[in-house]
């Protein structure tokens, strides 16, 4: 506190007042009772006694004040954080309540019309021995697999351990890269604060590629120039996404190709992003090829890698 310059000015200037102060006072004392105001040594003791006080008077204001002001930053670091806990928390049952309603309608209207396909296709087998009518149960039965597999997904986003933490998001992806006969190029890497359902939204994005867009290339570009947010820059080569259906990708409930499971992908992908505070978007799908722009938030004080 003492090489504090402000601090320091503070304290000469609360004793000069002080030291000045009770001296006048003192001859103005003297001066009534016609005393000899003159005489210098007659205000020493007033004038250190003064001095002091006013040095002591400052000093205390002056660690009040700081404890104030600490206090005071403390509180506001604290509103801050709860604010952001509280819109975190917000913005977590808001998706629940979505994902849950989507849990619903899935199960209640998919799955139901899938039984009824299967039970449907069985009966006339019986009656027919038609081996079509098997192969549409074995389709069917797989889409029906699919849609579970899906909603044990949405049972994760949903479930109670959501706690964020530091994610490599390079490693993730040249994991998925294993998974997949694709030609997948990827620039840069980033420590992107998420959970283990970031692998899901990277694997969601590279499968639609493999089953939709007809192509085997993607291009993966991590942009980490931005201080809080990573800029991923998904692409492919492939036939791109029908004009008609581009504002519906991401739309709870939209279905799309042949499995029409396409929309169910993206829908999660969105609301996964979001929970980390990131976000997608459709940036482009010129006549060929498909482009998406994905926003993940940086590990606090992390700055990323090259690669």
């Amino acid at each position: 506190m003492l090489k504090d310059k402000k601090f320091q000015q503070h304290l000469i200037l609360g004793f000069g007042f002080g030291a000045i102060s009770l001296t006048i006072f003192s001859a103005v004392q003297k001066a009534s009772l016609g005393v000899d105001i003159t005489l210098l040594r007659g205000y020493i003791v007033p004038f250190i006694f003064g001095g002091c006080s006013g040095g002591i008077i400052m000093f205390l204001s002056h660690r009040w004040k700081k404890d104030m002001d600490e206090k005071l930053a403390l509180e506001k670091k604290l509103i801050s954080k709860l604010d952001s806990e509280v819109k975190q928390k917000t913005l977590y049952l808001e998706t629940t309540k979505d994902l849950l309603e989507l849990m619903n309608d899935t199960l209640t209207h998919d799955i139901s019309n899938d039984l009824s396909v299967i039970r449907g296709n069985i009966n006339l087998y019986f009656n027919t021995r038609k081996e079509s009518l098997l192969k549409e149960v074995q389709n069917t039965t797989e889409k029906s697999i699919t849609l579970v597999e899906k909603m044990r997904k949405l049972e994760r986003i949903i479930g109670p351990n959501l706690e964020l933490k530091p994610i490599n998001l390079r490693k993730i992806l040249l994991e998925l890269t294993e998974k997949y006969s694709l030609k997948i190029t990827i620039e840069g890497n980033s420590i992107v604060v998420a959970d283990e359902m970031l692998s899901s939204v990277m694997d969601n994005l590279i499968r639609n590629v493999r089953d939709h867009a007809n192509t085997k290339n993607i291009e993966i570009n991590i942009d980490n120039s931005d201080e809080e947010f990573c800029i991923v820059i998904f692409h492919d080569d492939g036939v791109g996404i029908p004009k008609h259906v581009r504002t519906k990708i991401f739309q709870k409930g939209f279905k799309s190709g042949k499995t029409g499971n396409l929309g169910l992908g993206l829908y999660i992908v969105k609301k996964t992003l979001e929970r980390y505070g990131g976000s997608i978007e459709l940036t482009s799908t010129p006549p060929k090829g498909t482009t998406y722009k994905i926003k993940l938030k940086k590990e606090i004080g992390k700055k990323g890698f090259k690669g």
